[in-house]
């Protein structure tokens, strides 16, 4: 047995993984058990409503992320290259232009 005074072990934490959990299962049959309710029939269900703005929250967080965080990797490339290829294009104008004034 090992004595140590500073480091002491950490108990094992549980760890339960779930085989037969399919999140898209889930998300089709709460939108399922949403819409097939009729208007007047349908009655206040409080984990289904935390779960429904928990929701819309996530939407609209997702909806004001910065811009560069928005746009895909493929945008974005081709967004690169424009920037470049506008920017050379302005450096040889420029050089153009220095080039004539010296002649």
């Amino acid at each position: 047995m090992r004595v140590s005074l500073f480091n002491s072990e950490k108990p094992k934490k549980f760890q339960f993984h779930n085989r037969f959990y399919d999140p898209e299962k889930v998300e089709r049959e709460r939108r399922h058990k949403r819409y097939s309710k009729k208007k007047g029939e349908a009655e206040f269900d409080k984990d289904e409503f935390r779960s429904e703005l928990q929701h819309r929250w996530s939407l609209k967080r997702e909806s004001k992320l910065p811009f560069n965080q928005r746009i895909s990797s493929t945008k974005r490339i081709i967004l690169t290259f424009v920037v470049l290829i506008i920017v050379l294009a302005l450096f040889y104008l420029l050089a153009m232009i220095t080039y004539n004034l010296t002649k």
